[in-house]
């Protein structure tokens, strides 16, 4: 199977040109316009290729197409355009506002990914230079042990040969 249908025929009962991952990863997608996925199809051939030769992990091709699948969503049924503008792109970070600030800024990568890619093959500009990600609050507190949990960690913890306890014992 290719990697793509012909994006410009139309299938038997004569309805929009459909798009057809080999990964299965960008559910099938009717569009009146195919520029977006044509260029995601580049995209995912490229990032085959760097998983291929250890450039990329797996994992993060995965996660990336999470996000390019949120964002053809974004696309096709809420701003319904194959023409994204920076603008679109902003509305699309307020639109996953109700997510935690980590996954609007991982969804966002994935965009960037791929708008970098295009203006590397001066497909088209960068559309996503200009916008930034919600900003994270590193201000609280990590999660710590208490001194009871300690205490009771360092009760467990195997004695270092010297029959002391290991609160007792000196640390190496």
């Amino acid at each position: 199977m290719t990697a793509t249908k012909d994006i410009t025929q139309k299938d038997k009962q004569g309805s929009e040109p459909t798009f057809v991952s080999a990964l299965h990863s960008v559910p099938t997608v009717h569009c009146e316009s195919t520029d977006t996925l044509r260029l995601i199809d580049l995209w995912r051939q490229t990032m085959q290729e760097q998983v291929a030769g250890r450039q990329l992990a797996a994992d993060s091709l995965a996660t990336y197409e999470r996000g390019l699948r949120r964002w053809v969503d974004y696309l096709r049924t809420i701003a319904r355009t194959d023409a994204p503008t920076p603008g679109t792109v902003q509305a699309f970070t307020a639109a996953l506002s109700l997510r935690a600030p980590a996954t609007v800024a991982t969804y966002l990568h994935a965009v960037r990914s791929l708008y970098r890619f295009a203006e590397s093959r001066d497909v088209m500009p960068d559309i996503t230079r200009s916008i930034r990600a919600p900003r994270q609050d590193r201000d609280q507190a990590l999660p710590a042990l208490s001194p009871d949990q300690v205490r009771s960690l360092l009760d467990h913890v195997v004695h270092d040969g010297t029959n002391h306890r290991p609160d007792q014992a000196r640390l190496a």
